[in-house]
């Protein structure tokens, strides 16, 4: 990780992005400032700087713009791999343009994500936009409400209908093969296998749970192959969409307006893009983006929600071919509902971690620290309630084979 300024996020840099942003050769830099952003999520991986940079065109000598530039490191993800920068920048520069000029046709402006104005892997693999904070968006305080949920349900099955026309026009969101099953490097997915081991050993302990146990023993144990089954696209027996591939509420910037209700949300970090069953992005909005009290209550509606909003958003762009079925989508759900359990049981006690606390970062960690932080994480009161009303639900749905 970056623990200050890059010497290469100098004048030189910004010149050559703007240069390249405005398509302005003579453009020059007459003042950048660089800080760490205080909402960088450094254990994602990546490192977020904001700039301020001054320059001087043909029209003006005294232009400001604010920039957001986003460092990978690849090698520090877990949940990454060589392809990651090239399917973000991919999504960034001709998939979601193409969504959104389809989307917008009906007359109103949409759009999916930050402007990306320049991207290069030299000397570091780095992303530069603009910053979205300067039009009013910023990150959620923390999971949403069914009013919240609801709002990004309608842009993510806007998302998914332009993806299903582009496939049917043959532009290739195919070609999006990269997700968390399907990366090379294997450390994602030896960290979630280890967290399963480790729920596993917990709950040996609990009373009335000797069933569960056994069974999610098994799943452990065919835990591979039960992921790569979801990340499959589809072949006739389904359909598909292109996921986000790592939908949760700190991958969204939202818009509120004067009364604090959401008027907008743009999408971010497309590394793990992937075309395949929608229960991929939806399991992720279930848990990762809806509230626990939200999908408690209301998931059966949030599902059939998101149901109308796809048909209808195939409808407005003048999709012609009969749309998916309500029961398919429920036969998405249930045949990939590894998937759910996976989420519940290895990303879930994150989001009852103190993200403020110096053991965040350490809790993603393979050392003995990072092992034991995640065995207490196990132990929380509040996660054994979350998940003891779970467990027998996976059970009766055969999640658990």
């Amino acid at each position: 990780m970056y623990s200050s300024v890059p010497e290469w996020l100098n004048e030189k840099f910004f010149e050559k992005v703007l240069r390249t942003a405005r398509g302005d050769k003579n453009l020059t830099i007459s003042e950048v400032n660089v800080a760490a952003s205080n909402k960088s999520r450094e254990h994602y991986a990546s490192t977020i700087f904001k700039a301020t940079v001054k320059y001087v065109n043909k029209f003006d000598s005294n232009n400001v713009t604010k920039l957001l530039i986003k460092l990978v490191i690849p090698k520090a993800n877990a949940f990454s791999d060589e392809n990651s920068f090239d399917t973000e920048v991919n999504m960034y520069l001709n998939t979601l343009p193409d969504m959104e000029r389809m989307l917008s046709q009906g007359g109103e402006k949409i759009e999916l994500s930050p402007r990306l104005l320049f991207s290069s892997k030299e000397p570091e693999p780095v992303l530069v936009f603009e910053d979205a904070t300067v039009n009013g968006y910023g990150i959620s305080a923390g999971p949403l409400n069914l009013e919240g949920t609801k709002f990004v349900v309608t842009k993510l099955a806007k998302f998914h209908a332009a993806s299903i026309y582009l496939d049917r026009d043959g532009q290739g969101v195919d070609y999006y093969k990269n997700g968390l099953f399907n990366l090379r490097s294997r450390d994602g997915i030896n960290f979630m296998r280890n967290n399963m081991y480790l729920f596993i050993d917990e709950i040996k302990s609990w009373e009335g749970y000797e069933l569960i146990c056994t069974k999610m023993e098994n799943v452990a144990k065919s835990f591979d192959e039960l992921g790569r089954k979801v990340y499959e696209a589809n072949n006739g027996d389904g359909f598909n969409v292109l996921n986000h591939g790592d939908f949760h509420f700190n991958n969204m910037l939202f818009k509120k307006n004067d009364e604090g209700k959401i008027s907008d949300v743009l999408f971010i970090d497309y590394q793990m893009s992937k075309w395949g069953s929608p229960c991929i992005d939806l399991f992720y909005l279930i848990y990762l983006v809806a509230s626990q009290e939200t999908r408690e209550n209301y998931r059966n509606e949030i599902i059939a929600f998101y149901y109308q909003e796809l048909v209808k958003s195939l409808k407005q762009i003048g999709f012609m071919s009969k749309p998916p079925a309500m029961l398919d989508l429920n036969v998405e759900l249930l045949k990939n509902g590894f998937l759910e359990v996976l989420i519940a049981v290895c990303f879930i006690p994150f989001m009852f971690m103190d993200q403020h606390s110096d053991d965040a970062d350490v809790a993603f960690e393979n050392g003995i620290e990072g092992v034991n932080l995640r065995k207490n994480l196990y132990k929380n009161e509040n996660y054994r309630e979350f998940i003891g009303k779970l467990l027998p639900v996976f059970l009766r749905k055969g999640l658990l084979g």
